[in-house]
C-alpha cells in the first residue's frame, strides 16, 4: 500500500500510452492558462498547434501504431481527430459571435466546418479501405454522398427560402 505511489509513477512514465497522455493533459493546461493572453492571430494559431499536438500525441500511440502495417490508419485516425476537434472548437469559439449575428464570424466558421467536415470524410474513407479494402470504401462512399445530398438539399432549401421570403420551418 505504501508503494502504491510509486508503482503508479512508474508505470505512468515508462508506458508510452501514459506518457501520451500525461502530454496531452499538459497541453490543456498550458493552453488554458495562455488563452486569456493570447489575443494576436499568431498566437491563437500556436495554441491551435498545441492543441492538435495533444490530440494527437495519444492517438499516435494507440494499438495501430504498434503494428509496422497500420500506417494509413494511423494518419486517418490523427486526421479525423484533429479535424473533429477543430470543428467542435471552432463551434465553442464561434457561438457568441454567431449568436450575436456576425456573419463575418458565420462565413469564417463556415469555411472551417467544411474543411473539418471533408477531413474527417477523406479520413473515414482511408480508415475503411485500411480496414476492410475497396468493398468498404464503395459502401462508405454511398453513405457519406446520401448524407452530402441531403445537406445540400437543406442549404439550397434555405438558401431558396431566403431569397424568396417564404418562412422556414421551425
Amino acid at each position: 500500500s505504501s508503494d502504491l505511489p510509486g508503482v503508479a509513477t512508474t508505470y505512468l512514465w515508462s508506458l508510452p500510452a501514459s506518457r501520451d497522455y500525461l502530454y496531452a493533459a499538459g497541453c490543456a493546461v498550458l493552453i488554458a492558462a495562455l488563452t486569456p493572453f493570447s489575443s494576436a492571430l499568431n498566437a491563437v494559431l500556436g495554441l491551435a498547434v498545441l492543441a492538435a499536438t495533444g490530440i494527437a500525441a495519444p492517438l499516435l500511440a494507440s494499438h495501430s501504431a504498434s503494428l509496422g502495417d497500420h500506417s494509413l490508419a494511423i494518419v486517418s485516425t490523427v486526421v479525423h481527430g484533429v479535424a473533429v476537434s477543430l470543428w467542435l472548437g471552432g463551434l465553442w469559439a464561434s457561438l457568441p459571435a454567431i449568436g450575436a449575428g456576425d456573419s463575418a464570424a458565420l462565413r469564417r466558421f463556415s469555411a472551417l466546418a467544411t474543411a473539418c467536415y471533408t477531413a474527417v470524410g477523406v479520413a473515414g474513407l482511408a480508415a475503411a479501405y485500411a480496414q476492410a479494402g475497396p468493398d468498404a470504401v464503395a459502401g462508405f462512399a454511398r453513405v457519406m454522398r446520401a448524407i452530402m445530398d441531403a445537406e445540400a438539399k437543406s442549404y439550397l432549401g434555405g438558401a431558396y427560402r431566403d431569397q424568396t421570403g417564404a418562412p422556414h420551418a421551425r
